[in-house]
């Protein structure tokens, strides 16, 4: 469940019709910079909301940075280029 201590319960279930609606819209994306939403929903058993995703190996830009220092520009622009791909395929 979502949950904001001190939250109106209109609030909170405000919450979770938007968690819903952005499960249902993440599930329907498919592109090779978006991670892959497989399922979502809410386990009534344990009054939990859930998403199930792709598992990603690897490590994070900030990762890498911290690990090596300041990326090449060419890296960083591919890098950059990627993620507005996978943020124009939500937007369409």
């Amino acid at each position: 469940m979502i949950h904001v201590p001190n939250a109106a319960p209109a609030a909170q279930e405000t919450l979770r019709s938007r968690f819903r609606r952005e499960g249902r819209s993440a599930a329907h994306l498919r592109h090779p910079n978006v991670v892959t939403v497989f399922d979502y929903g809410t386990d009534d058993d344990f009054g939990l909301d859930y998403l199930v995703m792709e598992l990603l190996e690897g490590e994070d830009v900030a990762e890498r940075v911290h690990r090596e220092g300041a990326l090449p520009v060419s890296l960083e622009l591919r890098i950059l280029g990627e993620a507005a791909g996978g943020n124009t395929a939500g937007q369409g």
